[in-house]
C-alpha cells in the first residue's frame, strides 16, 4: 500500500486545477516540416530518379547519374516552358492549358495523346495545306487591339495595299513551300524576306512584310515572335 501510494503521489493528480485540462492547445506530437535540400532549392530526389531508372530497365545507377539527370530534366522543362509561354502569349491568355503543353511537346518531337481533347496531331503536310487554303484579306477578323486612333486609321489602308498587290498570297505560298522543302516548323523573318524578294524580283519593305505576317497570324496559320515564324 505504501508503494502504491508513493507511485500515485509521484504521478500527480489526473484532474482538477493542478492537472492538464482539455483544450489547452498543447500536444505531445511534433509536426514534421517540409524537407528542404541543402542548396535551398527544391530538386528531384535520388529515390525518384532510381524509380525512373527501374522502370526503364536499369538495374544499377552510378553516383554521377543523379546530377546529370537533374540537369537534363531542367533543360527539358526550360525548353518546354518557353514554348508554352510563347503559345499563351500568342493566344493573349494568362493561363496555360493542357493543349498548350501538348503543342509545346509536339514541337520537340514528343507526341502526347489523350489530353485536352487532342487525340491525333496534325502532320506537317496537313498544317501546310491549311496554311495554303486560308483566304487572307483586310476584312478577316482581327484579334489584336489597336491602342491609338491614328493606328486604327492607317492600318487598314496598308492592309488593303498589301492585299491588292498580292503580297499576302506570295508570302503565304513562300512560307508553305519553305516548310515543305526544308521539313521544318520554324522560319526566320530575315530568311522569309530574302525568299520573297527573290520571288518578287524586288526587295520587300519590312513594314509590309510585318503586315502580311500579322494577317496570317490572325487567321491562326502561323505564330510570330520577334525574329522567327512558327507553323502551327
Amino acid at each position: 500500500d505504501r508503494q502504491k501510494g508513493a507511485m500515485v503521489a509521484k504521478a500527480g493528480p489526473k484532474s482538477g486545477s493542478q492537472g492538464k485540462q482539455l483544450g489547452s492547445g498543447v500536444s505531445g506530437m511534433k509536426r514534421r516540416g517540409m524537407f528542404k535540400p541543402a542548396g535551398g532549392s527544391s530538386q528531384i530526389g535520388v529515390p525518384s530518379i532510381r524509380r525512373l531508372a527501374r522502370r526503364g530497365g536499369v538495374k544499377r545507377v552510378g553516383r554521377g547519374v543523379y546530377e546529370e539527370t537533374r540537369l537534363c530534366l531542367r533543360l527539358f522543362l526550360e525548353r518546354a516552358l518557353k514554348d508554352i509561354v510563347l503559345l499563351v502569349e500568342h493566344a493573349r491568355r494568362t493561363t496555360a492549358t493542357s493543349n498548350d503543353v501538348v503543342f509545346a511537346l509536339k514541337r520537340s518531337g514528343i507526341h502526347l495523346y489523350g489530353y485536352g481533347g487532342f487525340t491525333c496531331p496534325m502532320t506537317r503536310q496537313q498544317r501546310v495545306k491549311r496554311l495554303r487554303s486560308k483566304k487572307v484579306g483586310p476584312g478577316s477578323p482581327a484579334r489584336r487591339s489597336r491602342s491609338t486612333a491614328q493606328e486604327t486609321v492607317e492600318s487598314p489602308s496598308r492592309e488593303d495595299a498589301v492585299t491588292r498587290d498580292g503580297l499576302v498570297e506570295l508570302v503565304q505560298k513562300t512560307l508553305a513551300d519553305y516548310f515543305l522543302r526544308e521539313r521544318a516548323d520554324v522560319c526566320t523573318i530575315r530568311g522569309l524576306r530574302r525568299l520573297v524578294g527573290e520571288a518578287r524580283g524586288v526587295e520587300v519593305p519590312d513594314a509590309d512584310l510585318r503586315v502580311c505576317l500579322r494577317l496570317l497570324q490572325d487567321q491562326n496559320c502561323i505564330m510570330c515572335s520577334t525574329h522567327d515564324i512558327y507553323l502551327i
